[in-house]
């Protein structure tokens, strides 16, 4: 024992020559506090902290891959028998130990003596080449358990370069993993082996994450979509949301993207529609361990669209030199509905639906008895019909192809016929020469869309076209004795959707005895569903699409013709049609 140094730790010079690598180290450590052979959990101790897959680009840059591992620790870290792979092969470390803070960059043995003037170098064998594109590294300890694993690939670039540029760690340990704890590295030189890294503290730097919107995806999701990256635990933790009106906290949370910037919310049952919800992110945090700044969002849940729900309303197919096409719906239901689930198509030559166009890829929401004109171009549109209100005018990347002189619009839900309109120039008004410009306009929305005289041209006096608002030869309804059809289309499939043909009437006399009965295209009596009744001053009667001997009616076109007459021998009669839709599968 050395006289007078009792109280005192040794301090030991540790010098050794690996030969095999060329390379030569000095490291000095307190034998009071031995270094740790042993891993703590991954990503606290020894942690891959730089990747330099793609050397080159650049006369200034070494043109040798290299790893560099870090020791954030307070302890010094033993890395004798350590060992580090990808998915092809695997080298195990020679006798070395990583102070605590210190850097260590990992390379082949034949590119240690470049790599040594950016610091302390290990050489290893066989050095797993890295891939350019994507590779899983491992650095396991010396029994064999994973110290830190990082698999990345071109998109880790965020669009940068990958050739002559690093991929940087922006912090060890922390909940943010993966792509969202790394980023290409700013430095002019494009690396930085030896020193700490320049995206250290992104995470502590960049503004606290805000919830920016929220929309529904399907009966039963809702989508999340964040201003930044919240941390990788909390966005997936189901208990980091809460929606009212009793929904509570999802079921399960799935990233959208590799950012985790969307999530999807997967509840256990379907939404209620037709409500508006407040979502809210208590237990979510960003990588920096913050609150969102704004957590808070309302989703309003539209309606579900039934047939007859929307109708195609007018339809501009010839327009002036300039001009653009353009297509609009009416909502003629009594509710809010999303129209983004909706898409347009063209009748091919065998009648099915072709050339088919999104009308929306994100909420679209119409309110009950409102217009939405669809076009490439709403600017040019609103231009050529100033009357038109611009937020009733919706932009799509393409419409269907709708030819001047005929064919066919298509409206669909999910494959399914919801409105169809076939056209012709004959439907204009015959004494009108220059049909350019003008557009066809539905004048009854209790009418479909094939009677005759239902769509003609728009008057002069409102400029030939209405595109977002109400048409110009829309008809008055404001007659006493009155017959309306719930729906227009229906379908007596069993979905729970428009199963039955709701006629609402309305008489001027409550002693009205009243017939209504239900004919075929062709004229051929179906069904009678009222025969000299008393009917009273209103009342509903419904259809469920069958025959007088309870069979289903095929699908087609069908006239309901209602009658009425009055102890004084007033006489009210009319008819409408309506379509009966069957499954197209």
């Amino acid at each position: 024992m050395i006289p007078n140094m009792r109280n005192f730790s040794l301090i030991l010079l540790i010098c050794w020559a690996k030969i095999a690598s060329a390379a030569f180290s000095c490291d000095f450590y307190d034998t009071a506090r031995p270094a740790r052979s042993f891993a703590l959990r991954a990503g606290e101790t020894i942690v891959i902290n730089e990747i330099f897959a793609n050397p080159g680009g650049n006369a200034l840059l070494p043109v040798q891959e290299f790893v560099e591992l870090w020791n954030p620790s307070t302890e010094p870290v033993v890395l004798t028998g350590w060992s580090f792979s990808d998915l092809r092969s695997k080298a195990v470390f020679g006798a070395d130990t990583l102070a605590p803070g210190a850097f260590l960059l990992i390379c082949s043995n034949a590119d240690v003596a470049a790599l040594g003037r950016f610091g302390k170098v290990h050489g290893i064998s066989p050095w797993p080449a890295l891939n350019n594109d994507e590779d899983m590294l491992t650095l396991s300890d010396a029994e064999g358990r994973i110290a830190d694993q990082v698999r990345y690939d071109l998109g880790w670039y965020r669009a940068s370069p990958s050739k002559g540029l690093s991929l940087e760690r922006i912090k060890a340990g922390g909940t943010c993993g993966g792509r969202q704890n790394w980023l290409p590295c700013t430095d002019a030189g494009g690396i930085t082996p030896g020193r700490m890294n320049t995206v250290a503290g992104f995470h502590d730097q960049a503004p606290p994450v805000i919830l920016a919107a929220a929309a529904v995806a399907g009966d039963s999701s809702i989508i999340l979509a964040f201003s930044g990256e919240p941390d990788t635990a909390t966005s997936l933790r189901p208990a980091s949301y809460k929606v009212n009106n009793g929904m509570g906290a999802p079921a399960t949370v799935v990233p959208e993207d590799t950012d985790f910037r969307k999530v999807r919310l997967n509840f256990a049952g379907s939404i209620p529609r037709n409500r508006e919800y407040l979502i809210s992110t208590p237990g979510l945090r960003d990588c920096a361990g913050r609150p969102p700044a704004r957590g808070e969002c309302a989703l309003f849940v539209p309606d579900t669209i039934a047939p007859g729900d929307v109708l195609i309303s007018e339809l501009l197919c010839n327009p002036r030199p300039g001009g653009v096409d353009f297509v609009e719906l009416y909502n003629a239901s009594a509710k809010t509905l999303d129209l983004s689930g909706l898409h347009l198509a063209r009748a091919d030559t065998l009648g099915k639906p072709a050339d088919i166009r999104p009308l929306s890829a994100t909420a679209l929401l119409a309110d009950a008895g409102s217009y939405r004109a669809f076009s490439i171009n709403p600017a040019m549109l609103s231009g050529q019909y100033p009357q038109a209100p611009a937020a009733m005018l919706v932009g799509v990347g393409r419409l269907p192809a709708y030819y001047n002189q005929s064919g066919s619009v298509l409206l669909l839900q999910n494959g399914r016929l919801i409105d169809r309109l076939d056209y012709t120039e004959g439907m204009h008004h015959p004494l009108l020469q220059n049909m350019k410009g003008v557009s066809l306009e539905r004048s009854d929305f209790n009418q479909p869309a094939f009677i005759t005289g239902n769509f003609s041209s728009a008057s002069a006096a409102a400029g030939y076209a209405t595109p977002g608002y109400r048409n110009s030869r829309q008809a008055d309804s404001s007659q006493i004795n009155r017959v309306v059809l719930g729906v227009t289309t229906f379908s007596p499939d069993g979905d729970g959707r428009a199963d039955v043909l709701p006629v609402h009437y309305k008489l001027a006399a409550p002693d009205n005895l009243a017939t209504l009965t239900v004919y075929t295209d062709r004229g051929v009596k179906i069904r009678i569903l009222l025969r000299n009744e008393v009917a009273g001053g209103t009342g509903t009667v419904e259809w469920d699409g069958r025959d007088e001997q309870g069979r289903p009616c095929p699908a087609g076109v069908y006239l309901v013709h209602f009658s009425s007459f009055g102890l004084k021998g007033t006489r009210f009669s009319t008819h409408k049609a309506c379509v009966l839709a069957r499954n197209l599968n």
